[in-house]
């Protein structure tokens, strides 16, 4: 049994480390009241804008129709990152099942 590298194994990590600074934020925020709930507010518009276009990316070089992507991605970023990392490229299973 070979063991498949991933290569897209930096949106998982990703994915799972902007999880766990967005919780970790929202518990040790020493900004409270409004303003840190704009700030908060703000950074999270902004890291779903970046997100979103990387996203769209990779469903690209997947192979991928990228707009059902791009559209939970905006909803949903981090989950979306582990998601396309995990499900890999389409071209290489299409191969893989024709041999």
């Amino acid at each position: 049994m070979t063991k498949r590298k991933n290569k897209y194994a930096t949106p998982i990590i990703t994915g799972i480390l902007i999880m766990v600074f967005f919780i970790a934020f929202q518990q040790l925020s020493p900004i409270r009241g409004d303003a840190g709930r704009l700030f908060q507010g703000t950074l999270s518009i902004i890291l779903r804008v970046v997100v979103t276009f990387w996203i769209s990316s990779l469903a690209k070089q997947q192979g991928r129709k990228s707009l059902p992507f791009v559209l939970i991605g905006i909803i949903i970023p981090a989950i979306t990152l582990i998601i396309i990392g995990i499900i890999g490229d389409k071209k290489e299973k299409t191969v893989a099942n024709k041999t």
